[in-house]
């Protein structure tokens, strides 16, 4: 009995996260994108709003338009973009509420959106940031060359100078011989 219990629990949890699953709409930077309501039919008397966090929209209140003018609520309850921007990316939540303020639907929608702006500027930094470090490499290797060069001339020119000094320090007849 237990058992049966607790797989009847299990299944009513499954069965609310399934429901609660988020719509996902993708929409491109600069591009139009329209997040629907799915309602059949609009009562008088019922309350759309569609929250995000920085949004507030109501049918009932007449807040149909968004601060910076690329949204509207329209009147099937469905929220419709205009000129999409990165910020606008995120969750929204659709609540409709009857006369009495009782909430009858709430779901969830996710935006997405693809600026292709950024993704062609992250892309220019990141092949800048190549070069920067080639051309760093590039020159960490002329220094080692180099500074190999000079300790070699400068051993080529001590052991010259030993030479010089050990033929100095030979005797005057010995040095005749050469």
């Amino acid at each position: 009995m237990a058992v049966l219990l607790w797989f009847l629990i299990l299944m009513a949890m499954k069965t609310a996260m399934a429901s609660y699953a988020a719509e996902v709409v993708s929409a491109h930077s600069g591009g139009a994108a329209l997040l629907t309501s799915q309602l059949w039919t609009l009562r008088r008397r019922q309350d759309v709003r569609w929250t995000h966090p920085h949004l507030v929209m109501s049918l009932r209140n007449n807040v149909t338009a968004c601060h910076h003018g690329r949204c509207r609520l329209l009147s099937d309850g469905s929220l419709s973009f205009s000129r999409v921007q990165s910020e606008d990316a995120g969750t929204y939540s659709l609540e409709v509420f009857d006369e009495d303020g009782r909430r009858l639907l709430r779901r969830d929608v996710l935006l997405t959106v693809d600026d292709l702006s950024s993704s062609s500027s992250s892309m220019s930094v990141s092949v800048l940031l190549v070069l920067f470090v080639l051309l760093l490499l590039v020159f960490i290797i002329i220094f080692i060359v180099r500074r190999r060069r000079s300790q070699r001339a400068r051993t080529a020119g001590r052991s010259a100078r030993a030479k010089c000094l050990r033929d100095d320090a030979r005797s005057p007849w010995q040095q005749e011989e050469r």
